[in-house]
């Protein structure tokens, strides 16, 4: 009895050794997986981060130029401005010269 006894503990502890080591072999697998599966979602959000820093930077540069566009059109238009007021000035300034000068020949 003594020696069945035995074997039945010597049975269950090779089981359990079984069951330790296959536990072991399963761990370190499940590792693997989980660090290629991180690894794959690293890449994807990296490739996600590219892709919105590329579009964020195409926008700035995108309405950088609309801004210059419009800051371009109303300088024109000021610019534009700006000369009908001078040329209308300069008119007045020569009629105010020649009259002055007219003055002073004494004519």
């Amino acid at each position: 009895m003594p020696e069945q006894l035995f074997r039945e503990i010597r049975s269950i502890e090779q089981e359990a050794e079984k069951i330790i080591s296959d536990s072991e072999k399963q761990s370190t697998e499940i590792i693997k997986k989980a660090n290629e599966q991180a690894a794959g979602i690293l890449s994807e959000k990296d490739s996600e981060l590219k892709e919105l820093r590329n579009k964020t930077i195409k926008d700035a540069l995108k309405d950088a130029s609309k801004l210059k566009e419009n800051t371009l059109e109303k300088s024109k238009k000021a610019l534009g401005e700006l000369r009908v007021l001078a040329s209308k000035r300069k008119e007045k300034a020569v009629s105010l010269v020649l009259k002055s000068l007219s003055k002073l020949i004494g004519g």
